[in-house]
């Protein structure tokens, strides 16, 4: 019984990602004016996701917050919800660098 509650509960665990990916979005570009930041990573984690640490095409900005809020959605809370400090993070600017969204680096 034991072995078949491990196993269910690692299929949960696998069926239930929490983690965005930059290379599941368009990250080709032409001018810096397509890319946008975006972080990419664990989003259950924190409460709050983390500072951008990627960029990708605006085009998929649309499909990237989705895929966040339906993420944010299902993650099991522990405790009040975390209110997130947009100021909290030095937002990074995008650039189009050989073709590829990429963020600039700080001076």
């Amino acid at each position: 019984m034991r072995s078949l509650l491990l196993l269910l509960s690692a299929l949960v665990v696998t069926a239930c990602d929490t983690t965005i990916e930059a290379k599941d979005y368009k990250q080709t570009c032409s001018t810096d004016a397509e890319c946008v930041p975006v972080f990419v990573g664990q989003f259950c984690s924190g409460g709050c996701g983390g500072c951008a640490n990627a960029a990708i095409n605006q085009s998929d900005i649309s499909r990237y917050t989705s895929d966040v809020n339906t993420i944010s959605n299902s993650c099991i809370r522990v405790g009040p919800p975390v209110l997130c400090a947009a100021a909290a993070c030095r937002q990074p600017e995008a650039a189009c660098v050989n073709g590829a969204c990429a963020l600039k680096a700080f001076p």
